[in-house]
């Protein structure tokens, strides 16, 4: 729900601001609600008299992205299902956005599976505001083989539409599959 301002931590002094419409207003949480009340108080001769005008709630701009916390298989993982589904946690809801995941082979590069991402290949399970996205796949990998997983930026986006960042190079995600044969 929404805090005031002061109740929140945030005591914010306009002194000197005047008429001024537009006030800037640092230190707030992205995507959070608050409720702002404005104290005029009477610098002349009669400062005992002040008034306080309730502006109401507002809902600062989301512009902070969504985070992977985790993924499965973690990196550096070893003995992983060939078939294995992909899956990243969020520290908050995500929906899909545009892009592609690619699995590579570690050794040369060489790209396994190339999966663009859509509602039919990827869901979304969303609990206490974060979410968890499960991606399935259709090649089975090769045996005892080191690959590594790109996703591109904006594949996931908050509701805010401000897109995930990207996972890229070997070291971001990568994982080993087990013995099959």
């Amino acid at each position: 729900g929404a805090g005031d301002i002061i109740a929140g931590g945030k005591i914010i002094d306009f002194a000197g601001a005047g008429t001024s419409a537009a006030q800037t207003v640092a230190g707030l949480t992205s995507g959070a609600a608050y409720r702002a009340y404005f104290v005029a108080v009477d610098a002349s001769v009669n400062a005992n008299q002040s008034s306080i005008y309730d502006a109401g709630q507002f809902t600062t701009v989301d512009v902070v992205a969504p985070v992977v916390t985790a993924m499965a298989p973690a990196n550096g993982d070893v003995s992983v299902s060939a078939t294995t589904t992909l899956k990243l946690w969020f520290n908050e809801t995500v929906v899909i956005g545009t892009g592609k995941v690619v699995i590579r082979e570690v050794a040369t590069d060489i790209i396994a599976e190339t999966l663009t991402i859509t509602a039919g290949n990827a869901s979304i399970v969303t609990t206490d505001g974060k979410s968890v996205v499960t991606i399935t796949r259709g090649a089975t990998l090769s045996s005892k083989k080191a690959y590594y997983v790109e996703v591109d930026g904006g594949t996931f986006k908050d509701v805010a539409l401000n897109p995930m960042a990207a996972i890229t190079g070997i070291g971001a995600w990568s994982f080993t599959t087990k013995d099959t044969v």
